[in-house]
């Protein structure tokens, strides 16, 4: 038995595309490990170890008076978890909108809900998860007390939080408050005159924000907080014309710092409306996509993603021309607007009371690029039995449970692993990878190959030491299963 990394990556890669292995979308955890949302998926985000989670409409229970929670994607057991039970639960009143992980994996939670008996009293405030329990940032002299919805956070690469929404400072003008660890001080300013419906951060900790606020000649624009000289400031001169009303859904940034805008148009005299998505490179804005791919979105955009190889994702209410709503993707360096998964990997979603059109309501990427989905994605078309899920799109065959053998010849074990796996038996036949197994990590990067111990007729042994904890694929002839390697 050996071992290749490097210069075995472009081979495998070739077989493995050629074996109809190709990426596409899934549903993050079937069966007992469904996630099994029973209302709006609003929010997506992940942190450092590829965890997912999911909050939004959806309640603890649904036959008594449920509360919202925070749902965790364990990407080593591959299961769904509520963030905390008991008296370290969230237990949230109303709606959590935003989510968001730091540098350390705590997790932050904002929305309608709010820190009183019922969501009619009491003050809306940003939640932090430690991962033991659930505590609110900042109590007495030092809260938050927001009168009005949370609808986006985020957080700084120092642990800076930031929060925005329909809450007011005391000239009754929208802002943003950000929290330092100790208490909560706007950042003064912006003098928004109506509601911030996103802010996002830069690696420089500048924030940017972008909602129905105006400047003073009526145009919506996306304003930034620079943090060297603390003052905020417009990027370029806005997005109405006078032939339309504008509004900003969602803002996000780059590495490159370059900022992403989702402006929705309603044109006055017949009233429809239209998406564009621009982007501002430091000097002027222009519009995404060229002639022949430019999104053109005939709905609302509701949230865009960045991935860590530049790519932007976008999702909402548009369709494509088959009337489904989908995940767009687009290509800065091409200048051009796909949609993600065609054809039999499409996301082809259906939701309770929406057809084929059911909204997306949240993104967002992991560290390996992998794209998730969510909203009113629905596993049925039944009213009384439908469940909302997170959509993943990655290689398809990560919907297999986690199996112990292949072509019932084969066993593997220990699964999860840790140091190592053993696979006892063998398969035999005259194909070119006869008797051969190879790994893949999750996104489909060839890793090891090497022999099965055919002639000597003893157990396959294969040392993992070196790949992190994680799911992987473990592929021999043309069957595949999923392994777990577990922290050590």
């Amino acid at each position: 038995m050996y071992m290749k990394k490097s210069l075995f990556i472009l081979v495998c890669w070739v077989s493995f595309c050629g074996e109809g292995w190709g990426q596409g979308w899934f549903e993050l955890g079937t069966g007992d490990n469904a996630l099994k949302a029973h209302g709006q998926i609003r929010t997506l985000c992940t942190d450092s170890k590829n965890n997912v989670y999911a909050a939004g409409q959806f309640l603890d229970s649904i036959t008594t008076f449920g509360h919202s929670y925070v749902a965790k994607w364990d990407n080593i057991m591959h299961i769904w978890t509520k963030l905390g039970t008991g008296s370290d639960a969230l237990s949230g009143n109303q709606n959590i909108n935003s989510i968001a992980t730091d540098t350390q994996d705590n997790v932050y939670a904002a929305g309608a809900f709010t820190n009183g008996s019922s969501w009619w009293n009491g003050f809306e405030y940003v939640a932090k998860w430690d991962g033991v329990s659930w505590s609110e940032l900042g109590v007495g002299g030092s809260s938050l007390n927001a009168h009005g919805t949370i609808n986006s956070i985020c957080i700084d690469r120092s642990g800076n939080v930031y929060a925005a929404g329909n809450f007011y400072n005391s000239y009754g003008e929208s802002y943003v408050a950000k929290w330092n660890g100790s208490y909560w001080s706007e950042l003064p300013g912006l003098h928004a005159n109506l509601f911030i419906n996103s802010i996002c951060v830069d690696d420089s900790m500048n924030i940017y924000a972008g909602g129905t606020f105006s400047d003073t000649a009526g145009h919506k624009y996306v304003a930034k907080w620079t943090q060297a000289t603390n003052t905020w400031s417009a990027l370029g001169a806005g997005f109405d014309s006078a032939m339309t009303n504008a509004y900003i859904t969602v803002v996000r940034v780059d590495d490159a710092f370059n900022v992403f805008a989702a402006v929705n148009f309603q044109h006055l005299a017949s009233s429809t409306s239209f998406t564009n998505i621009f982007k501002w490179d430091g000097h002027i804005w222009s519009n995404t996509g060229n002639a022949d791919s430019a999104l053109n979105a005939n709905n609302q955009v509701f949230d865009l993603c960045v991935g860590n190889n530049g790519e932007v994702y976008a999702a909402g209410a548009f369709t494509n021309s088959s009337g489904e709503t989908y995940v767009a993707k687009y290509d800065s360096t091409l200048n051009f607007w796909s949609e993600l998964g065609t054809g039999t990997n499409s996301l082809h979603p259906h939701s309770v009371g929406y057809g084929n059109k059911p909204p997306i309501y949240a993104l967002c990427v992991d560290k390996n690029n992998n794209v998730f989905a969510a909203g009113e994605l629905s596993d049925s078309i039944s009213y009384y039995k439908y469940n909302m899920y997170v959509a993943e799109y990655g290689i398809s065959t990560l919907q297999v449970s986690t199996l112990t053998s292949i072509d019932k010849v084969l066993v593997v074990y220990p699964n999860p692993a840790h140091n190592e796996i053993t696979i006892v038996g063998n398969v035999h036949d005259n194909s070119p990878d006869s008797n051969r197994y190879f790994i893949y990590s999750y996104d489909g990067k060839a890793l090891y190959s090497g022999k099965l111990n055919y002639y000597s007729k003893g157990d396959t042994k294969i040392d993992l030491r070196e790949l992190p904890a994680g799911a992987y694929l473990l592929k021999v002839n043309k069957s595949i299963m999923k392994f777990i390697i577990a922290n050590n």
